[in-house]
């Protein structure tokens, strides 16, 4: 088994080695995984089998060294699919993130960018156009958003201090 090659086995062209098929650098793929289609051409797994997989999204698909996909397997990308980052994990959701922040009933919350809404406990500072987290990670606020981002930490903190 040499897994430079796009097929694992001689005479097998139903499976395929999936790191040898893809050209998206947004989809990694193990050496040793394999995909199997007895449908389809197991070469397109990229164009069918990987669906909403937008780059305006920077999504990645990141699939472990040896597994084996069945086939048919579908993996699913949409921008209705939003995560819930928090401090117990990630959590996806199949709702507009207006939908996700309308039914957040906590007023700490606020959007930062039309994708992004932070809970203002976690900003430690607001600067050259970023809202830097506890974490040390820096997003980014949108020019639109910016004064009411830095409006709306001001209301938070002086009320809470």
């Amino acid at each position: 088994m040499n897994p430079e090659n796009i097929y694992p086995r001689t005479n097998d062209h139903e499976t395929v080695y999936l790191k040898n098929v893809i050209k998206n650098p947004n989809i990694l793929v193990g050496d040793f995984t394999m995909y199997n289609d007895f449908v389809y051409d197991p070469r397109k797994f990229e164009k069918n089998n990987v669906l909403y997989h937008y780059p305006i999204n920077h999504d990645k698909l990141i699939i472990g060294k040896f597994c084996s996909i069945a086939c048919g397997a579908k993996f699913l990308f949409t921008s209705a699919n939003h995560s819930i980052v928090s401090g117990i994990g990630t959590t996806k959701v199949r709702k507009s993130l207006q939908q996700v922040f309308d039914e957040l009933t906590a007023s700490e919350f606020i959007f930062v960018d039309r994708g992004c809404i932070v809970n203002i406990v976690q900003i430690m500072k607001v600067s050259d156009g970023e809202a830097v987290l506890k974490n040390g990670e820096r997003l980014p606020i949108s020019r639109s958003h910016l004064q009411e981002v830095k409006q709306k930490i001001n209301q938070f903190w002086g009320a809470h201090i």
